[in-house]
């Protein structure tokens, strides 16, 4: 049986659902994610709803009017 220990993965949850556990996509995301971890991979989850994280296609949206760029600081 292969195995994939030390592969991580990152669900990114874009529901407009506030609540985590209550969205349809986590428990998609979690159906999915189980397989994997079955395999070994290390699973973390990112609710967006949960950040500030504003709209824009720019490197840094603070440049662009926005008090934060969360994204540039969840990826970096």
């Amino acid at each position: 049986m292969n195995t994939f220990t030390g592969l991580r993965a990152l669900y990114v949850n874009t529901s407009l659902e506030k609540n985590r556990e209550s969205s349809h996509t986590r428990f998609l995301m979690e159906a999915s994610s189980s397989i994997m971890q079955k395999k070994g991979v290390d699973v973390d989850y990112l609710h967006f709803t949960e950040h500030k994280v504003p709209p824009g296609v720019y490197p840094d949206m603070t440049e662009h009017g926005w008090d934060t760029d969360r994204v540039a600081i969840l990826v970096g």
